[in-house]
């Protein structure tokens, strides 16, 4: 498979950010840990990466990679679950963006506030995501220092469906 310039670029910033944030154990997830899952790799013309973090750790990432200086906050964008970081290199935007999940031990699921709709105020828009597909996180084979959810295929099913391969 012949990888683009964007590809090989996202794939490099995926195994590096993830490395900056390894203790918080950032979860490919959406699009980024669809093209790993599917294809090994980015999918093409894909414009981000996605992570999905736990909650509690928002104000220390945010913290923490503000002092890199290397990455800006896209402040049009981010909210209380949700933060976009973006730097460019060569002539190509990176955004990375983190999604934060909330998880109760009461719950059998973590919940997305922000997930696919962007609409964090109203719980009906909010995604459960079963835990028994998300925990234990564990590392990729493929790509180190890279976390993914317990059960990736069936997160992928769950997230788009039976024909996401």
């Amino acid at each position: 498979m012949i990888k683009t310039k964007q590809q090989i670029l996202y794939l490099e910033e995926l195994i590096n950010f993830s490395q900056k944030l390894k203790k918080y154990k950032p979860v490919i997830f959406y699009g980024t840990l669809l093209g790993i899952e599917r294809e090994n790799n980015i999918i093409k013309n894909d414009d981000d990466l996605d992570f999905l973090v736990d909650y509690k750790f928002k104000k220390e990432i945010e913290k923490n990679i503000k002092k890199l200086n290397k990455y800006k906050i896209n402040k049009k964008l981010s909210n209380k679950y949700f933060t976009q970081f973006y730097f460019k290199i060569k002539d190509i935007v990176i955004f990375i963006d983190l999604y934060f999940y909330t998880n109760e031990k009461k719950n059998k699921f973590i919940i997305d506030r922000h997930n696919f709709f962007g609409n964090f105020e109203d719980n009906n828009f909010s995604l459960h995501i079963p835990k028994k597909y998300f925990f234990p996180i564990k590392k990729s084979n493929l790509h180190k220092n890279i976390f993914l959810p317990n059960k990736t295929k069936l997160l992928c099913k769950f997230l788009y469906g039976n024909h996401w391969k």
